[in-house]
């Protein structure tokens, strides 16, 4: 099938771009390949995303980075951050390179490929802090606003969102080396704040419950459960600290449709109720 190619020269002469837009369920993106990479964040709503073949489900807070002539296209209801960038803007040695590997070996960047066990480019991960995201939103203003300077800016907070990205990429590497486990932390952190459980995680990719249930608690050192748990209490306790939200409404954000079960959960994973733990914070920073 033949693919539409976003060429260089549609950039304009920009080095680099970045935009935000809404994307309709009524439209659908043909398959198409770029000549510049893509860092791409997910800010509202969900679509079907196919890069290469593969085909992934993206929601609010998933991020990624494309290889040059990766071919992919979109399906669904969501808005972006789209960052478009020629490699050479980073540094002028990195002129025709198309992987991401390259970008991170440049002595700007000096992440040691070896640290991951792959490369992290095409692949989909999830900002549970926001910290990418706001260098996203640092970049966007510094385009629009178009100071003098600005594309200098944007190159250094372009190097500080890839080394960003790759502690976050890292953090899904460092925990286990198996990769049915790693795609269960990554559904994790991608859907705690939903039904998920074991079981649905299991169904949908066809493992068999109690053999993943064995082989998680053996990799990570804890139970499936406690992880999910740990992650949604941390989500809590970031949210009571740095958020105008009610309790209620912080448990149903961290996929607790039950009050007292959320009360109970916080309390023994962090000694203290939420509300005892968010006059703290309130204390801490004053």
């Amino acid at each position: 099938m033949e693919q539409d190619i976003v060429r260089k020269d549609m950039m304009h002469n920009n080095p680099i771009i970045i935009i935000k837009f809404h994307h309709k369920k009524t439209e659908e993106f043909t398959m198409h390949k770029h000549e510049f990479f893509e860092f791409v964040y997910i800010e509202k709503g969900e679509a079907a995303h196919t890069v290469n073949g593969r085909h992934y489900t993206l929601k609010r807070g998933d991020f990624f980075v494309l290889d040059v002539d990766s071919s992919h296209k979109y399906y669904g209801d969501f808005s972006l951050i789209n960052c478009l960038v020629s490699p050479e803007f980073i540094d002028k040695t990195l002129k025709d390179k198309k992987k991401f590997i390259d970008l991170i070996n440049n002595y700007l960047i000096k992440f040691s490929y070896e640290q991951l066990s792959e490369s992290p480019a095409n692949k989909m991960f999830y900002d549970r802090d926001k910290s990418i995201l706001a260098l996203f939103n640092r970049m966007y203003e510094e385009y629009k606003a178009k100071k003098p300077g600005y594309q200098e800016i944007m190159r250094s907070i372009l190097v500080e969102l890839i080394i960003h990205m790759l502690r976050n990429v890292y953090s899904y590497y460092s925990k286990t080396k198996s990769l049915i486990i790693r795609n269960c932390i990554q559904e994790i952190d991608r859907n705690f704040d939903t039904r998920f459980t074991l079981k649905s995680f299991c169904e949908a990719h066809h493992y068999n419950s109690s053999y993943i249930c064995r082989k998680f608690a053996k990799e990570m050192g804890m139970s499936f459960s406690d992880y999910l748990q740990t992650v949604r209490v941390n989500e809590a306790q970031r949210l009571l600290v740095n958020s105008e939200k009610k309790i209620s409404e912080i448990a149903q954000s961290c996929g607790y449709n039950d009050m007292k079960q959320f009360l109970t959960v916080f309390q023994k994973y962090t000694g203290m109720t939420p509300s005892a733990y968010q006059k703290q914070g309130v204390r801490a920073e004053q």
